[in-house]
């Protein structure tokens, strides 16, 4: 590869500051957006206190938390709970709705967001289409369990519930073997309304009726022989190679410095710099495009590849 020159490393240290500033301004953002969702939209009325909201429910208030049971589509009695926390400085508050049910796949529907639709729309990630446009441009449908997920939510009598719960500030809907739990963000029993966590309540119920049962010894898990892996483990085993190099480029650069002190500090960066371009960045793209292939078709994908490139921006440079 050709000599630099001197001002083209400049525009390119200048161009990767740039560039970490505005992903570091893009995370904070985020952060902040996920700090006030909730807190806005739906519809119900004025909140209520907990024990406002058991009275509705005519179910039994402890605290911050509400217990009782609900009437399933089958005549029997589901428990459910709804729960409380006022979150610290670093997390969000957040109301909870759980109803315990047997669930045979795991599962979890979202807002679907800007980054969503990118990453389909350059074809790397993939997600259950369920037939209903409305449906599918709105919500995000996070499963590697295709087989069960896109025949269960062609059902428009599991869509209706769906679309009936995300009428109200909520952020998920998560699907495990042992519940169904509803969460929203940013929210409190003074910004919910005993009305809408009533009708939360009651349109749970027409997720599980008729699903067929599955014993809990072979009902498939993240993790099992069949499944693929969950997005935490898989950030974790993408993103350990990056951590480690960069971490043994920083530890690289500390024993310079203190063993070779620099005459000047600015000619020391240079050449720093102009060895990650010349020799990491060309390594880095190949490591990239064997990440971009592996988890193309993932409902995460796109969480996983960008999570993945940001990291070997910062361990290769």
């Amino acid at each position: 590869m050709p000599e630099m020159s001197d001002t083209t490393i400049y525009i390119l240290i200048a161009v990767f500051v740039l560039v970490n500033m505005m992903v570091t301004g893009f995370v904070i953002y985020k952060v902040r957006q996920r700090q006030k969702a909730g807190g806005a939209g739906g519809r119900g009325g004025a909140g209520g206190s907990m024990e406002e909201i058991a009275s509705a429910l005519e179910a039994k208030a402890e605290g911050n938390r509400i217990t009782g049971t609900v009437r399933s589509g089958t005549g029997g009695e589901l428990p459910y709970e709804c729960e409380y926390s006022q979150g610290s400085k670093n997390t969000p508050s957040y109301f909870k709705v759980r109803i315990e049910c047997s669930f045979p796949h795991p599962l979890k529907i979202r807002r679907e967001g800007g980054f969503d639709r990118f990453g389909k729309s350059i074809g790397l990630a993939e997600e259950v289409q369920t037939g209903e446009r409305q449906f599918d441009e709105k919500f995000y449908v996070a499963t590697e369990n295709r087989a069960f997920a896109g025949p269960y939510l062609m059902d428009d009598r599991r869509r209706a519930p769906i679309k009936a719960i995300f009428s109200h500030p909520v952020k998920s809907i998560t699907f495990s073997n042992d519940s169904i739990e509803v969460l929203m963000e940013g929210v409190g029993p003074s910004d919910v309304s005993p009305e809408m966590i009533k009708d939360i309540v009651e349109n749970l119920p027409e997720l599980v009726g008729d699903l067929p049962e599955t014993p809990a010894s072979i009902s498939i898990s993240p993790g099992r022989r069949g499944e693929r892996m969950s997005t935490g483990k898989l950030l974790i085993l993408v993103l350990t190679p990056f951590i480690l190099v960069g971490n043994a480029g920083i530890a690289a650069i500390i024993f310079g410095i203190i063993k070779y002190p620099p005459l000047e500090t600015m000619p020391a960066l240079i050449a720093s710099a102009r060895f990650a371009l010349q020799y990491a960045l060309p390594l880095g793209i190949p490591v990239l495009g064997a990440v971009f292939i592996s988890v193309k078709g993932r409902h995460d994908a796109h969480t996983v590849f960008f999570s993945a490139a940001l990291a070997a921006l910062i361990s290769f440079s």
